[in-house]
C-alpha cells in the first residue's frame, strides 16, 4: 500500500466563524458534498464535535460495504477540524481555516492508503470530489448578504439540501426548463413589440 495525499483550498467571502459553523455542522457539511445521497449519516455521538467523539456513516443501498466510523482527532474552534475514517484506506482528513483580506481560506487535506496498482486515477477521483465539495461550501457560505441570497439559502436549507443527488437533478432540470420558458416568453414579447413598432 502506498500513501497518497490530496490538498486543495478555496477562498470564501465570509467570516471564519460562519464558515467554521458550516464545517462542524455534520449534516450540512455532508449535504454539500458531491457524495450526498450515496453516503448517509447513521449515528452521531452526543459530544460531537469534541475530540474523541465519533459518527457512523454508510453507503446507501450497498450491503457490500459495511458502515464505517469516523473519529474526531482535533477540534480547535474556528481554526481546525480533523478526523480519522475507520476504513480500509485509513483516511485522515483535516480542515484548516485561515483569515484572508476578503474572508476565509479553507484548506482541505486528506491522506490515505492506496493500492499499488491504482496509480493516479484514484487520487484524481478524490481530488474531483474534494474540489466540488469546496466549491459547494463556498457558494453556500457566500449566500449571506442581500434579501435574494438569504431567500435562496432558506430554500436550500428547508428543501433542496435534504434531497438526494438524483432528486436534486430532477429539481434542477425543472428549474432550468422554467427558466428557459420565461426567457423564451420574454424574447417573443420583445420581438412582437419591436415588430409592432416597425410595422
Amino acid at each position: 500500500m502506498a500513501l497518497a495525499k490530496v490538498v486543495e483550498y478555496v477562498d470564501i467571502r465570509a467570516p471564519r466563524a460562519e464558515v467554521y459553523d458550516i464545517l462542524v455542522d455534520l449534516k450540512r457539511r455532508v449535504q454539500l458534498s458531491p457524495l450526498w445521497g450515496i453516503l448517509q449519516i447513521d449515528r452521531v455521538s452526543e459530544n460531537y464535535p469534541r475530540e474523541g467523539s465519533d459518527f457512523q456513516m454508510s453507503i446507501r443501498n450497498n450491503a457490500e460495504y459495511p458502515p464505517y466510523c469516523t473519529v474526531i482527532t482535533c477540534c480547535n474552534p474556528l481554526r481546525k477540524l480533523a478526523y480519522r475514517l475507520d476504513v480500509r484506506r485509513k483516511s485522515e482528513v483535516t480542515w484548516t481555516l485561515q483569515d484572508t483580506q476578503t474572508g476565509t481560506r479553507v484548506i482541505y487535506e486528506e491522506q490515505f492508503e492506496m493500492d499499488d496498482n491504482e496509480g493516479e486515477e484514484f487520487t484524481g477521483q478524490v481530488r474531483t470530489v474534494v474540489t466540488g465539495w469546496l466549491k459547494n461550501i463556498k457558494h453556500y457560505a457566500e449566500l449571506r448578504e442581500g434579501r435574494l441570497n438569504r431567500a435562496i439559502k432558506w430554500f436550500l436549507d428547508k428543501y433542496f439540501l435534504n434531497l438526494r443527488k438524483e432528486q436534486r437533478n430532477v429539481v434542477m432540470i425543472i428549474l432550468f426548463m422554467q427558466f428557459t420558458s420565461i426567457i423564451t416568453f420574454i424574447m417573443a414579447a420583445v420581438a412582437v413589440g419591436v415588430g409592432g413598432l416597425l410595422g
